[in-house]
């Protein structure tokens, strides 16, 4: 076994069908959702505790917890790991992430992804790397209150551009030569941060409420995911500008589902956006908050058009690997 585990696992875009991977909806229409993995990460090291210390438990993210149980700690994703594992051993877990938490990225997956992937490693709990998503998926379920989908689990542990489709079977479809892409489309793109930060919870168990209502809008945008892969993958289409049509339809679909998805003030941010050069935009995560990604014309025009843009931002670069351990001791 070893004393000290460091893991790096990427965060994601949803592009398509994001909301169709909650299991209400998925078990009823089948889900699909094409997202990425990309280069802005969360870290986590976990280490054996020295007996030398008074406390059993020291836990550093946002916050700073000492703690002699597990029941005690306020940390959902780490108390619910910790047991979910049966590890009842002093540990110093330590996280830092590249973005704030709750801004649409699935920062909170990649954190439990990550300690998954760190443990596995630790206590040689015999995980393969096809089963860390649904092992986290399951730990994140089972937070009380919860509302979540797959896709931030699939994207966070498998990086890369894929197809992701959830139903009787979950299925990974990848997309192995993303450089296409890369250079006609997200070369072009940016990812926008609105300086808000929100639950997600909230408007996932309003979209859970209002499922009956919305059942055509979803398959509408999962059949826009498969559309979107089907799009790639053809050497034939002009790129930028289907995905550019598709991203309007899905963004349409998806602030219809319900009102705190979009509401005034990031209205008027995507506005602004718009207003400077953005042919494409589309609120990432849950919505209420969070980045926005943008599309332009060209990458000439996506870097001389966000210079006027009051919003830090940031390019969109694919993570190829997925959680990956980065250091062992």
């Amino acid at each position: 076994m070893y004393q000290l585990v460091s893991t790096q696992t990427p965060l994601r875009i949803g592009l398509f069908g994001g909301g169709t991977d909650l299991e209400k909806i998925s078990k009823r229409i089948g889900g699909a959702v094409l997202s990425l993995a990309i280069k802005q990460y969360v870290f986590v090291t976990v280490k054996k505790h020295s007996g030398l210390f008074l406390d059993k438990y020291r836990l550093q993210y946002s916050q700073t917890e000492r703690c002699d149980d597990i029941k005690s700690i306020k940390n959902n994703i780490i108390r619910h790991t910790l047991s979910f594992f049966g590890i009842d051993e002093p540990l110093v877990i330590h996280t830092i992430s590249d973005i704030p938490a709750s801004t649409g990225l699935g920062s909170s997956s990649s954190f439990t992804v990550g300690l998954v992937n760190a443990l596995n490693q630790m206590y040689q709990l015999g995980i393969s790397n096809r089963s860390i998503p649904e092992i986290s998926y399951a730990i994140e379920k089972s937070i009380p209150g919860n509302e979540i989908g797959r896709q931030d689990m699939y994207a966070a542990a498998t990086g890369g551009l894929n197809l992701f489709e959830f139903g009787e079977k979950n299925i990974i479809s990848p997309i192995l030569n993303t450089e296409r892409i890369s250079n006609e489309f997200f070369s072009s793109s940016r990812i926008f941060y609105t300086n808000i930060q929100r639950s997600a919870n909230s408007i996932l168990s309003k979209q859970s409420e209002e499922i009956d209502t919305n059942i055509s809008n979803y398959s509408k945008m999962r059949d826009l995911a498969k559309k979107g892969y089907d799009v790639i993958c053809d050497k034939n289409t002009n790129l930028q500008k289907e995905l550019i049509e598709l991203l309007k339809a899905n963004s349409n679909l998806k602030y219809k589902l319900n009102n705190k998805i979009l509401p005034d003030n990031i209205l008027d941010i995507e506005e602004l956006i718009k207003n400077n050069g953005a042919i494409a935009t589309k609120l990432l995560g849950a919505g209420g908050g969070g980045f926005i990604f943008g599309t332009f014309e060209n990458k000439s025009k996506a870097d001389s058009h966000t210079k006027k843009i009051p919003l830090m931002n940031l390019p969109v670069n694919i993570d190829l690997i997925g959680t990956r351990v980065t250091q062992l001791i």
